[in-house]
């Protein structure tokens, strides 16, 4: 891995971004090195060299985009969950705007079966969930929602709906980034309103 961190940053990116594309358009065992080589314009003895395996290549991704993630996250501590949930939101968007497929990537990881990276993956769906429900709940002001709201479930819809909404869209420009955000954004205070206490809206 460290021959792959000498490299200038941007031909780094067209390699990440080669590879999370095939592998989240094709699953682990349908990817094949030489389609990932052949789109980041090198040569697949070179992306051995970087790596080592398609398997090693594989869970750098996973480790590497779950980073980015957790990152850029790190600034939404906002006691208020929906206001939370919209930073969140745009750091993701951030971040398609550089890795477009990331999400898509990451969702991927969910289906794939190959027993090659099952256990790899068992431990990094345990270790995604826990740091998704720290950066959602942790210190939330539960407070303004109505009685008898399950934060949890809300959590989990708010998760569902975002999650498929960024990964279906594809970004072409920063239009597309404020055009999202926009209408994510009613999308959220659309479920405040319903879920908030009215003193709080």
């Amino acid at each position: 891995m460290n021959n792959f961190k000498r490299i200038p940053e941007e031909k780094q990116k067209i390699i990440i971004n080669s590879a999370i594309s095939a592998f989240a358009a094709n699953g682990y065992r349908k990817t094949s090195i030489n389609d990932i080589a052949l789109s980041a314009g090198i040569s697949k003895s070179m992306v051995f060299h970087y790596f080592g395996s398609k398997k090693a290549l594989y869970l750098f991704l996973l480790e590497h985009c779950s980073y980015l993630l957790s990152e850029g996250m790190s600034d939404t501590w906002s006691s208020d969950f929906f206001e939370r949930v919209k930073i969140a939101t745009d750091v993701k968007l951030s971040l398609m705007s550089t890795y477009p497929s990331i999400l898509l990537f990451l969702s991927s990881v969910y289906c794939e079966r190959d027993k090659k990276v099952k256990n790899e993956i068992k431990e990094f769906k345990l270790k995604n969930k826990t740091l998704s429900s720290q950066i959602a709940l942790k210190g939330i002001d539960d407070s303004k929602f109505k009685p008898d709201i399950d934060i949890n479930l809300v959590f989990k819809i708010l998760l569902y709906f975002t999650e498929g909404y960024l990964s279906k869209i594809p970004i072409k420009n920063n239009s597309d980034i404020r055009l999202m955000i926009n209408e994510l954004g009613e999308c959220i205070d659309l479920l405040k309103n319903n879920f908030y206490k009215e003193s709080f809206l």
